[in-house]
């Protein structure tokens, strides 16, 4: 059984990215849990993307936040090397929200990426991952990959992971 982990799989690349690999016949795993309507009120509702998806029989859905730790964990131990690819799309996007929400942006962003990251190396570092992230995140993350990779030799690969792709979305 091979699968493709989303988070924000209710978001715009999220939500299109399961319904790709759901017609290519993946089993999709989607992790999203609509704080889009908390950053930009009712119009960034996603809750009808989720709806849609979730009418697929091999679509699962967990109504997690990335930020913890331990549900984060739960869904990896879960499936573990059964996860070909991790598609990580979930974020606070919005530069206009994060000038005056600076805690949580960096909470969800940092902190959610490296919840997932972490897990990603524990239960299935052989899987394909593509981060989708603003210019705001990407740095620091990549800074910490590439620390982790200067240890990898001496910690016998415990940070070993694919990187296939970086997309990095710029914004004004």
């Amino acid at each position: 059984m091979s699968i493709v982990l989303i988070t924000g799989s209710s978001g715009l690349i999220g939500s299109e990215s399961a319904f790709f690999f759901l017609k290519k016949g993946f089993k999709v795993i989607g992790i999203d849990n609509n704080l889009r309507k908390t950053f930009f009120g009712k119009d960034g509702d996603t809750l009808w993307i989720r709806n849609k998806l979730v009418k697929n029989k091999d679509y699962t859905h967990f109504n997690c936040d990335i930020r913890n730790p331990d549900s984060i964990k739960n869904i990896f131990k879960k499936f573990k090397k059964n996860i070909s690819i991790v598609i990580h799309a979930a974020a606070q996007p919005s530069h206009d929200y994060a000038k005056d929400n600076l805690h949580l942006d960096f909470k969800v962003n940092a902190e959610g990426s490296l919840n997932i990251f972490h897990n990603i190396q524990k239960f299935c570092p052989e899987s394909k991952v593509i981060f989708l992230s603003t210019n705001k995140v990407l740095l620091i993350v990549w800074k910490l990959w590439e620390f982790s990779s200067s240890l990898k030799n001496a910690f016998h690969s415990e940070w070993r992971c694919n990187f296939v792709v970086f997309i990095l979305l710029f914004q004004r």
